[in-house]
């Protein structure tokens, strides 16, 4: 009976998801009601496979999904054209389908955990994540006066529950020490992207593009690959892409 539950999970729940974020929009007052329904279900799935597997990763990648929950959640909340709201809801239940999908076959060591590789859906859902966080955050400061009080402390739990996940779903080992300094980085770099009179998509963009590099070049130290050719191929990479957001930054 559990293991029937844990495998309809994955595809069920992504269907609840678009369902229950769709209906929120009819009765916005219940909001937090949605929100406490989406994360229970998740932690549900979670709890069921603790059951069956006894992996206390599963704590870890159960706080990384409900991150990923509570970011879409809010996203879809600073949406307000009809159709961005249903592509996003589409695109976003897909996701979730597949993070459902690999946690499945990673615990279950199936055959398909090639396919559905965890490490990969961490390390890139946590990209999307963080971007989806940081545009909902700059919302928030920029158009209902959020305190920066309150936004350093929620970067700097964020960076750690997804930078704890790539990291050690990657296997490495010694890792508190680049979490700190990568931590430590995006929060001085949070401090001056809030005083730069640009758009919150331009200003989300420049912060992952921040993450994005700064975890890259981490997880190559970790894995001892990291070389001069690889940093520079990262910087100038991350540097192109920042002049190109800074570019259209007239239009976005």
């Amino acid at each position: 009976m559990i293991f029937a539950l844990i495998r309809v999970l994955p595809l069920s729940l992504p269907v609840i998801n678009f369902l229950l974020l769709k209906t929120l929009f009819y009765f916005p007052a219940g909001w937090f009601w949605f929100l406490i329904m989406l994360l229970a279900l998740n932690g549900m799935f979670f709890c069921l496979v603790h059951v069956k597997k006894k992996n206390k990763k599963i704590f870890l990648l159960a706080a990384h999904s409900s991150v990923f929950i509570l970011v879409g959640f809010v996203f879809t909340l600073t949406l307000s054209n009809p159709w961005f709201i249903n592509s996003f809801l589409l695109v976003w239940s897909l996701v979730y389908l597949v993070y459902l999908e690999s946690a499945f076959h990673y615990f279950y060591e199936t055959r398909k955990d090639i396919i559905f590789d965890l490490k990969n859906v961490v390390n890139y859902s946590g990209i999307i994540v963080f971007f989806l966080a940081a545009v909902a955050l700059f919302n928030f400061y920029l158009f209902l006066g959020l305190s920066w009080w309150w936004i350093l402390p929620a970067v700097l739990i964020l960076s750690l529950i997804l930078l704890l996940n790539r990291f050690i779903f990657s296997e490495f080992k010694d890792y508190w020490i680049h979490i700190a300094v990568i931590c430590l980085i995006i929060l001085e770099f949070l401090v001056v992207l809030l005083v730069l009179p640009f758009s919150l998509y331009i200003l989300a963009l420049l912060l992952v593009l921040a993450y994005y590099l700064l975890s890259s070049l981490a997880a190559l130290s970790l894995s001892g690959g990291l070389k001069a050719r690889s940093v520079w191929l990262y910087s100038i990479f991350v540097l192109i892409s920042a002049v190109l957001v800074l570019g259209t930054s007239i239009w976005i």
